[in-house]
Formats: C-alpha cells, structure tokens, sequence
C-alpha cells in the first residue's frame, strides 16, 4: 500500500499539469467568450439596444471592471505567494 501510494500521487499530480499551451490558450478564449457574451446580455438587460454608442460604452465599461477585478485577483494571489498582508501593494 504504502509503496502504491507515491505513484498515484506522482501520477495525479502529473495528469494536473498536462495542459499544453494551445488548451490554455483555447480555455482563456473561452472564458473571454463567455465574458463577452456575459456583459452583453446585462446592457441588453439595462435596456440599451445593440449597435448604439450607449450599448459600446456599457460593453466598454464592463469589460474595464472586469480587468480591474483580474488585476486586483493577480496583485492579491502574488502579495499572498508572497506572504504580504492583504493591501499592500
């Protein structure tokens, strides 16, 4: 048992970390996608109609929110890899 027990880890561990560059990329375009058509149907949800500026400016907006969400993810995960107290940048 316990000799079995290393393997399996081994092989768990490795089966994580299979993912070529073109699945990363391929899972990064989906998840653009998916906030894409995300922040569309909440300005159609506001009432804007497609295709005007105010539409352009609600996609714009989200999409910037979103940004400052994933920069604020990233500076948080690296101040807490790097075992910074939270806001200290």
């Amino acid at each position: 048992m316990w000799r079995v027990l290393p393997i399996l880890a081994i092989c768990f561990l490795a089966g994580c970390a299979s993912k070529t560059p073109e699945q990363l990329a391929q899972e990064q375009a989906q998840a653009q996608a998916e906030g894409a058509a995300a922040d569309d149907a909440k300005c159609r949800s506001y009432g804007i109609q497609p295709g005007t500026p105010e539409f352009e400016r609600c996609l714009t907006k989200l999409a910037d929110l979103r940004a400052q969400r994933e920069y604020s993810d990233r500076a948080a995960m690296m101040n807490r890899l790097q075992m910074k107290p939270a806001g200290t940048y």
